[in-house]
């Protein structure tokens, strides 16, 4: 009985083995973008961790060292508790040369690695803005179509939000608008139409839409209002038989007296 405090200190004091974490083991990256490669462990203790591209056979990193001279790979090494710390690769500039099998491996202890692939799609997409074209001049009645493209850059928006003059649109005050949204991870799209289909005076103002990645532009939509009673451009109403503008028409009256006058005198 007397042994049993020194066996059970003994039992507690038997470091446990390293264990490794599920994290995403499948990056998709687009060319020219950052890739992180995670690798996280539990009970690690003093043992290194290293990294291997296994398409080559390559020691990329051991510990926090960097082995290879390329690319300014590193490793970011975040430590969580004594028994949990993340060690991620890190590819700042990821070209198609990168793409494969990577291994995070603990270099003292045989059979402990696991694998994370790394797929990489490009072209580079360099449109890093967003663009608002549509109706900016609409009849009371008539159609306001906007559209927000915010496709492009290195990571695809999650949403876009639609603002007039300052407020967000959604919810019951804002009833008259229908707002549809395309997305595409695979073309990197985000597109959002914002539609009223019957405009009035109270649907003029300013449209701002935002990407979540805090992107924005915006436009000044006017809502015009038609009098019946006038004659549209480049047309004539049949009220007017005469093809004269009506400053001239004024004029007739002095134009016949002084002919009237000329005449007399000539006579």
């Amino acid at each position: 009985i007397s042994v049993l405090p020194e066996f059970l200190e003994s039992y507690t004091n038997v470091p446990m083995e390293p264990v490794f974490v599920n994290t995403n083991s499948n990056i998709t990256v687009r060319e020219g973008g950052r890739a992180l490669l995670p690798c996280s462990i539990q009970h690690l203790g003093t043992k290194k961790v290293s990294w291997r591209f296994v398409e080559e056979d390559k020691y990329l990193t051991i510990g926090t060292m960097a082995w290879s001279p390329d690319d300014n790979i590193s490793v970011e090494h975040v430590k969580h508790s004594e028994e949990h710390e993340d060690w991620t690769l890190v590819i700042p500039k990821v070209k198609k040369s990168h793409a494969g099998l990577y291994e995070c491996q603990l270099t003292s202890v045989a059979g402990y690695h696991t694998n994370v692939r790394l797929n990489v799609v490009g072209p580079p997409i360099t449109i890093p803005d967003v663009t608002l074209t549509g109706t900016q001049f609409v009849e009371r009645g008539g159609q306001i179509q906007l559209q927000c493209n915010a496709t492009g850059g290195m990571q695809i928006a999650e949403e876009i939000d639609w603002f007039k003059d300052g407020n967000i649109i959604e919810g019951s005050n804002f009833k008259d608008y229908v707002i549809f949204t395309y997305r595409s991870f695979e073309q990197g799209a985000l597109v959002s139409t914002l539609q009223v289909d019957r405009a009035g005076n109270q649907h003029a103002g300013t449209y701002v839409c935002r990407s979540s990645d805090n992107k924005l532009k915006d436009i000044v939509v006017q809502v015009l209002v038609a009098d019946s009673s006038n004659v549209k451009r480049g047309t004539v109403s049949s009220n007017h038989s005469l093809s004269t503008p009506l400053h001239q028409q004024s004029n007739l009256p002095i134009i016949i007296g002084l002919m009237a006058t000329y005449w007399t005198i000539i006579n």
